[in-house]
């Protein structure tokens, strides 16, 4: 009787995150949450600040999971947000914290003797930390994550080269999951779509979506596009940042800066191509997006970009980072190659390696090493 009830008894977890805006990491983890076996797992979802206009909440409230809105007037609070963490581990019996932002983490860390703490990294503390918050404060920040990864439970990478990354850059040795996600794919016919976007038809598109950011390259990508010179192309840059003054200023009637999007899918939907020229990535959701919707792809060189390109043949193109002219060449042997192969293929690579059923199975299987 006692094998019984063990059996059937439920794991209990609490994610932590800082808000359910809409950005990569809240993505991940609608997607690891919606595709859980609930008849194994009560799940319950803690974020630490106000929630903003551009806050995931609703699609949240849809799925069976408990929601609990901490906040504090200063949101680095820690002793705050531990306190009331801890009395949730307490009452609610938690038997994993699953953290998936910095100041998660460090809340994993100071709550690793009460439960099993696991935290997804994202990308790897180094370059992005830095370019957002500048040197002295990205460094710091760096360091503290990879102190506090190094003592929870166990920790993740979002893919096997930021694991790579840390093993040989810090020798911290850590599990890889690769994303997934769950794109919506628009039934609509292209040119119908193109229309509703006030697109012209006329044109093939090329995109690229991301913060603007210095570690997104968005300028050297507008210089790149430009000089490929391929008539009758569009590049539509999605997003916002503070780079967007310095790409504005190098851009001519081929770049359509659009702005921050609530419905990224809908342009991937009316889109051809998709282009990256990041120097540092986690595992880019919108390039996964990008294949999930049979868009070939031109992608920087860098450790990420090359792990989903190796995993099959004839997807896309790779180039050198901060070399405007191999981009430039990239992009035109993008647009020369046969679409309909490149198509298929990047459809094919994300349906067996990418996908968000895939992912969330694997971290359910981690959570299993606790019971």
């Amino acid at each position: 009787m006692l094998y019984k009830k063990m059996l059937y008894k439920k794991i209990r977890i609490a994610y932590i995150i800082s808000s359910l805006s809409k950005q990569g990491p809240v993505q991940v983890l609608y997607d690891l949450v919606s595709n859980i076996d609930y008849s194994i797992y009560d799940v319950e979802i803690i974020t630490l600040k106000e929630e903003g206009l551009s806050s995931l909440k609703n699609k949240f409230e849809e799925l069976p999971i408990k929601l609990i809105f901490l906040k504090h007037k200063n949101k680095f609070n820690l002793m705050h947000f531990y306190f009331k963490i801890k009395k949730i581990i307490n009452n609610d019996k938690i038997q994993i914290i699953h953290s998936h932002c910095f100041r998660s983490l460090l809340l994993a860390y100071f709550l690793r003797k009460k439960t099993s703490t696991f935290h997804t990294i994202h990308i790897y503390p180094g370059l992005q930390s830095i370019a957002i918050n500048g040197y002295a404060k990205g460094v710091l920040l760096s360091f503290l994550t990879k102190f506090a990864i190094k003592r929870i439970f166990m920790a993740i990478a979002c893919s096997q080269s930021v694991a790579l990354d840390l093993k040989k850059k810090d020798g911290i040795l850590v599990r890889a999951i690769a994303n997934g996600i769950s794109p919506r794919i628009e039934i609509k016919d292209q040119k119908t779509l193109q229309k509703e976007l006030n697109l012209e038809s006329n044109f093939k598109y090329f995109i690229s979506v991301g913060r603007f950011s210095p570690e997104k390259n968005f300028e050297l990508l507008v210089k790149a596009f430009i000089e490929a010179n391929i008539p009758n192309t569009k590049l539509i840059l999605l997003g916002d940042g503070k780079t967007m003054d310095s790409v504005k200023e190098i851009s001519n009637d081929k770049i359509l800066l659009m702005g921050f999007k609530q419905n990224v899918n809908d342009y991937l939907n009316a889109a051809d191509y998709y282009l990256s020229t990041s120097l540092t990535e986690g595992m880019p959701l919108s390039v996964l997006e990008a294949l999930a919707h049979g868009l070939p792809v031109a992608l920087s060189d860098i450790p990420p970009h090359q792990e989903i390109l190796n995993k099959g043949k004839n997807i896309g193109y790779l180039f050198p980072i901060n070399n405007a002219q191999e981009t430039a060449k990239a992009i035109k042997s993008l647009f020369d190659s046969d679409y309909q192969e490149l198509q298929n293929n990047s459809k094919s690579i994300f349906s067996k390696y990418f996908t968000a059923e895939r992912m969330s199975r694997e971290y359910q299987n981690l959570y299993q090493l606790i019971s």
